[in-house]
Parts: C-alpha cells; structure tokens; sequence
C-alpha cells in the first residue's frame, strides 16, 4: 500500500512537473507495482530459506536490479511513458544541466536515509540498488533506444 501511496504522490509531482511526458505506461505502473509487490512478497521467505549463502542472494539482488532497470530503460525509448519518478528526474537533468544518473543516486540515496530515520532496514541490497539503480537505467535505456523507433 505504501508503495502505491507514494507512486501516486509522484504520478502528481510528475504531472505538475511536465504533463507532457506523462504515457499509459507512467499512470498504469502505480498499480502494476504495488500489485506485483504484494503478490510475490511471499516469495522473500522462500528465497531466503533456500539459501543462507551471501554470494547467492547477492546474484539473486543484482539479476533482479538488471531486470528493472532494463524495465524503466524500455518504459523510457520505446515511448509508454516513464516511472513518475523518472519523469521528474527528467525535467531535473534538463534545468539543473546534471546527468539523470547522478541525481537519480542522489534521490536514491536521500531515499534510504530517509527511510532509515523512520525505522527501516538499510541492508547490502538497499545499498547496491541505490548506487546502481541511475546508471544501470541509463545504460539500459541507451542500449534499448538504437532498437526503439519512438524515442521521448
């Protein structure tokens, strides 16, 4: 719920940042996440059960860290419209003049802290999605552009 609660407030801060931007894909994923969260949420059990080892759920985090970056990057080339996050970020990169990873691993990690203050867990696989997440979607997201005929 929280998710989509706060998905939301972005789907809001995006509009009002730039309507333009905004596709099927950025009002639809507000509740595509917060469903597709809380229907596997109770593989985490499972997935920590079958394995103790560091090494495997380090693989597990970063497999699942490449898959959605690859997801936002071709939410952003093939034109669906990007997460509401992204679509701020966005408009950030074009009036401040500073690459969308770098404000995007500032937000991340502006993120975690703030979470952190109210009583949340920060672990190794908060820590590695927060310094990936902004480069591996721009990577992904050029990578996905040269095949993408409808690019924002």
């Amino acid at each position: 719920m929280t998710v989509f609660l706060v998905s939301c407030i972005l789907l809001s801060a995006a509009a009002a940042v730039n309507i333009h931007k905004i596709g099927m894909a950025t009002v639809i994923n507000p509740f595509l996440v917060s469903m597709t969260i809380y229907q596997f949420e109770g593989l985490i059990p499972l997935v920590t059960a079958v394995s103790t080892n560091v090494i495997v759920r380090m693989i597990i985090v970063l497999v699942g860290q490449c898959a959605c970056s690859l997801a936002f990057g071709l939410l952003i080339s093939c034109g669906l419209g990007p997460f509401s996050l992204d679509v701020v970020i966005m408009r950030m990169t074009k009036r401040l003049k500073v690459s969308y990873p770098m404000i995007r691993y500032v937000f991340d990690i502006s993120m975690c802290i703030v979470g952190w203050r109210l009583g949340g867990v920060i672990g190794i696989g908060t820590v590695i999605t927060a310094c990936t997440q902004g480069p591996l979607i721009a990577t992904f997201q050029k990578f996905t552009a040269k095949f993408s005929v409808n690019q924002m």
